[in-house]
């Protein structure tokens, strides 16, 4: 478990002052879907970024229309960036066993290293950010995630285009690269320690993030 604990955050605050990173406009950002994942117990939350500028170290939480926090309750990170022109989604830590139909409440967004903050009313309509904006829309599924020896990545129709796909640690540390044309990549554990890394994969010059867990 990643925590944002006050060094760590000192550290980043200091990397962040050493670049020429920017802070992401709110108004970029868009919550495309909340889904409750009752096998994992976790809200699913899809955040679209058509912003150039990176969201660092994103901090995402979930509140309802009573003012209770449903989602992320420690306020903690879990990816290393979501990159400008990124669609990704957070698998969020719950105190729900089930999410209630037509759901409505506020997703806060927050760069911790800036510790900037975004709030969205959901549902939202994301249709007035851009297409050519928006990361590709091509279904990918993770499985086995978590894993322990090895994790299958589908990538569904690739129409035989090429695909890069990079793993990352939690610190943005590029581990190991791939290209395919194929519609699945198995990636092995091998000398991987345990925890959380951070899969990209780069279609038609777009790009979707999302977690994998090596147990």
């Amino acid at each position: 478990m990643i925590k944002n604990t006050i060094a760590f955050l000192i550290l980043l605050v200091i990397t962040a002052s050493e670049s020429n990173a920017q802070v992401v406009s709110c108004s970029s950002l868009c919550v495309q879907s909340i889904v409750m994942d009752t096998t994992n117990n976790e809200l699913d939350v899809t955040i679209i970024n058509a912003d150039s500028n990176q969201i660092n170290y994103p901090v995402v939480v979930v509140v309802d229309t009573a003012g209770d926090t449903i989602a992320n309750i420690g306020a903690l990170f879990y990816l290393f960036a979501q990159l400008g022109g990124d669609t990704v989604t957070h698998d969020l830590p719950t105190t729900l066993d089930s999410l209630p139909a037509n759901f409505t409440g506020t997703v806060y967004v927050t760069d911790a290293i800036y510790d900037t903050t975004c709030a969205y009313t959901f549902p939202m309509n994301c249709s007035t950010l851009s297409v050519s904006e928006i990361s590709a829309t091509n279904t990918v599924i993770i499985y086995p995630n978590p894993a322990n020896d090895y994790t299958t990545i589908n990538l569904g129709n690739t129409s035989g285009r090429q695909i890069g796909i990079t793993l990352y640690d939690v610190t943005g540390r590029e581990l190991r690269s791939f290209f395919t044309t194929d519609s699945m990549l198995t990636i092995q554990k091998e000398n991987l320690s345990n925890g959380i890394y951070v899969i990209s994969i780069l279609i038609d010059n777009k790009r979707i993030t999302n977690k994998i867990i090596f147990e």
